[in-house]
């Protein structure tokens, strides 16, 4: 599962829309609209402060490799 399925999964989750999570944001409803159709990747603060609304947060796994 990629990070914009997590994101949609929460939103539907939690209730919360498009319009509603950019009143949150204060990101233009059009952009995350974008973003979730999968028109527009999401990075840096616009997508922390997406996360940050939603309650999730992002860990990176390092995998030993030899």
């Amino acid at each position: 599962m990629d990070l914009r399925q997590i994101v949609i999964d929460e939103m539907e989750s939690q209730g919360v829309s498009g319009y509603r999570l950019a009143q949150l944001t204060g990101l233009n409803a059009t952009t995350i609209n974008r973003y979730v159709n999968g028109e527009r990747d999401m990075t840096g603060e616009r997508l922390e402060m997406l996360l940050d609304v939603l309650g999730l947060e992002v860990k990176k796994k390092w995998k030993n490799r030899r």
